[in-house]
This record gives C-alpha cells, sequence and structure tokens, in this order.
C-alpha cells in the first residue's frame, strides 16, 4: 500500500503507559497539588485586586477547587471524572477569563492553571 494516507486515520494518543495513574495515588497527588495552588490564589486574594472582574474570576476558581478536592473524597474511581472534573474545568474556566494586567499575577494565574491542567488530564488517565 504506497497510496496516499486516509485523512480519517485515527491519530495515535498522545499519552504513553507511564501517563496512566492509579486511582489510590490520584486520590493522593490531586488534593496536594490543587492544595498548594488553592494557597497561590489565596496569597492572591489577600491582596485584592482593583478589578472587580479579576477578583470575582480569582474567588470562582478557589471556589471550584475547594468543591473538587470535597467531591474527590466521597468519589469512586468510576466516578471521579464526572463529578470532580466538571469543577476542575471550571476553575480552569474562571482563571483563563481573569481580566489580569500585572504581568506578575498573569505569570502566577498561568502557573496555577498549568498544575490545575495536569491534574485535569490525569483524571482522564486514572486506572
Amino acid at each position: 500500500m504506497n497510496g496516499p494516507v486516509a485523512h480519517n486515520a485515527p491519530t495515535p494518543p498522545e499519552w504513553n503507559e507511564l501517563d496512566f495513574v492509579p486511582w489510590d495515588a490520584f486520590r493522593r497527588m490531586a488534593p496536594a497539588v490543587v492544595g498548594l495552588e488553592l494557597r497561590r490564589l489565596e496569597g492572591l486574594l489577600a491582596a485584592p485586586p482593583d478589578d472587580l472582574d479579576t477578583y470575582n474570576a480569582l474567588v470562582r476558581a478557589r471556589f471550584e477547587l475547594k468543591r473538587f478536592v470535597d467531591r474527590l473524597a466521597e468519589a469512586s474511581r468510576e466516578t471521579a471524572a464526572a463529578t470532580c472534573g466538571p469543577h476542575l474545568q471550571a476553575a480552569l474556566l474562571a482563571l483563563s477569563l481573569a481580566p489580569v494586567l500585572d504581568p506578575e499575577t498573569r505569570q502566577t494565574l498561568h502557573y496555577i492553571a498549568d498544575r490545575l491542567t495536569y491534574v485535569h488530564d490525569r483524571l482522564r488517565l486514572v486506572y
């Protein structure tokens, strides 16, 4: 078969077996990572931003992250993605919509979003 490659051919997955994580390890790791990012958000909220939209976005992200941790404590491996995932997604959305002009705060929010994305991506690879 030396012909052209079909455009609808399945693409290889963007992960390998090293990306998968056992449920028990995820339940230990995720709250710790999210807790660190909650503390970073608390630090940003300690000196509230002047912009009300930014403040509200940070408060919303904090709320959703706390809900994620609470739901994860009650979730099973089978239900975690459905019950916990939306809270991580909502927190990431809130952070992405925060109109931050300060470069230092923007960098901190980018870092927080990166860590939360890592946790979110692991959630779909739990076994």
